[in-house]
């Protein structure tokens, strides 16, 4: 019981602690990017791998080296001295513990005498608090290698946050793959700006280290420092977050010897971080057997079946579909991969290039994919279609007969890409997914569900369906990521910490 109580404690004190970092960065972001003169670089430590995939040399001592960073804002705080207004810069360590502590001295100044015992104790909480959210913590950014889709190599980078205590302590380890991120400056290693970020990357990643894990969140192809076209829901994405294991463990080793793996390994996902999930988990069984221990692995109303539900809704989702910045993302990955032998997939070929106002239209569009758009900008410009009946209007006659043709290569190449084809779980497989999902339709995992039924012969994934969700957040989708969450991360620490 008592460990079910610090991992509420831990939700609710990181919620609050989150709602505090709003309140101070309140005050302006425009204000923060003033200061970029301020700081002339941050620390990101490069990973360099003497090889690309998992082998044998892939596992041996790395060389870690400092590499300067253009985003300023990685991880740092941006504090408010009030009253004056003032902005100051500092790293997430012990000062930030003084900063708190120097703030509540302030505070008891200004109360009366009989109120000094209680802000004594307060004290006390907060400075417990701060030790465990702040002080007692690792968390990096790390660069790597990687190979894409044709096996070329690639450097990619990711988050690593894990607990930091004085003693030698060994940990169990979460894979945690993010939802879509379209912004560059939101990537998950990009840290304190992050917390900005509606998906929240980097602050669940240190929700979950609060709770006793080391977490690995990779960018994905496409962001943080990489520059490349990202695989939106595209198998080799899982190269990305294999490769970051042996990085991250060779790191913690040269950087932070206290740190330790204990070998166990949780995998889970929201959204597209949920297929990511899958088909890391199934290459991992598949080209790696025996080399990891994977505990569970938690998929949360993902995008499965390519090849079903998600060509339906690219083909009848209707004008009121609130994501279709999606459509623009997925046809330039498997454009990027398959136009050689798939001409209809091409970019230019796939959409349209009639839309008023707009010279080249479809280079236009693609342009706005480099990291630098919100998604509430991309859908923008595909509603620029007119008549705009949906994501469809926005593609070409061709393209749509290839999604239509079940014997076309398109459709194949879909089937292929499903989450779970050609995979025989023999590890505990959980799918979260709302009955109500507007965005990515609960057909993904019904249809994943009636696959497993059928090719799953060593364990029986399970499927947990819910309907609630928080409204006010854009969309159903958007407003059952904190339940799904929820859900998964409690089921994930019962057995990582509760079971015997």
């Amino acid at each position: 019981m008592k460990n079910v109580n610090i991992l509420f404690e831990t939700l609710i004190v990181s919620t609050l602690f989150a709602v505090c970092a709003f309140g101070e960065l309140e005050v302006g972001i425009e204000s923060a990017v003033e200061l970029s003169a301020d700081v002339s670089s941050s620390k990101v430590y490069v990973v360099e791998q003497t090889t690309n995939l998992l082998d044998a040399s892939a596992w041996e001592s790395l060389d870690v080296s400092y590499l300067t960073f253009s985003n300023h804002t990685a991880r740092w705080y941006m504090l408010v001295d009030s009253p004056q207004k003032t902005f100051r810069l500092v790293e997430r360590d012990a000062e930030y513990v003084d900063y708190a502590m120097d703030y509540m001295d302030q505070v008891a100044d200004t109360m009366p005498e009989s109120m000094g015992s209680f802000i004594d104790w307060i004290k006390k909480e907060i400075a417990a608090l701060v030790r465990v959210a702040v002080k007692d913590r690792l968390c990096r950014s790390i660069v790597y290698k990687t190979h894409d889709a044709e096996g070329m190599v690639q450097k990619v980078s990711g988050l690593i946050t894990a607990p930091n205590t004085p003693a030698t302590n060994s940990w169990p380890m979460i894979l945690y793959q993010h939802p879509t991120q379209v912004v560059r400056m939101y990537s998950p290693s990009h840290a304190s700006v992050n917390i900005l970020d509606d998906q929240l990357a980097w602050f669940l990643a240190d929700v979950m280290r609060m709770c006793g894990f080391i977490v690995l969140e990779a960018d994905y192809p496409g962001m943080g420092v990489n520059l490349n076209v990202h695989p939106y829901c595209h198998e080799s994405i899982a190269n990305s977050v294999i490769d970051m294991i042996p990085a991250a463990t060779n790191f913690l080793a040269e950087v932070a010897p206290n740190i330790q793996w204990n070998g166990d390994l949780y995998l889970m996902g929201y959204s597209e971080g949920g297929y990511v999930t899958m088909v890391t988990a199934k290459k991992m069984q598949e080209d790696y057997p025996g080399r990891f221990d994977i505990k569970y692995v938690y998929c949360m109303d993902a995008p499965l079946c390519l090849s079903g539900t998600m060509r339906e809704l690219m083909l009848d989702a209707t004008a009121d579909y609130s994501a279709p910045y999606f459509l623009p993302y997925f046809i330039s990955a498997y454009s990027e991969i398959y136009s050689d032998t798939i001409p209809e997939i091409a970019f230019t070929n796939s959409i349209v290039n009639n839309v008023s106002g707009y010279t080249n239209y479809p280079a236009y569009l693609r342009a706005r994919l480099n990291g630098d758009y919100t998604s509430e900008e991309i859908s923008a410009i595909i509603r620029k279609v007119v008549p705009y009946e949906g994501p469809s209007s926005a593609m070409t006659p061709q393209i749509i007969a290839e999604l239509e043709d079940l014997s076309s290569d398109l459709y194949q190449v879909l089937n292929t890409n499903n989450a779970y084809n050609a995979f025989n779980p023999e590890i505990p497989v959980k799918l979260y997914h709302n009955e109500l999902d507007d965005c990515v339709p609960y057909g993904n995992s019904t249809n994943a569900m009636a696959y497993f039924d059928v090719h799953a012969t060593h364990t029986t994934p399970e499927l947990v369906s819910y309907t609630a969700y928080i409204d006010g957040l854009g969309s159903i989708h958007a407003g059952s990521f904190p339940i799904a969450f929820s859900l998964a991360f409690l089921d994930l620490y019962i057995h990582a910490y509760l079971e015997e």
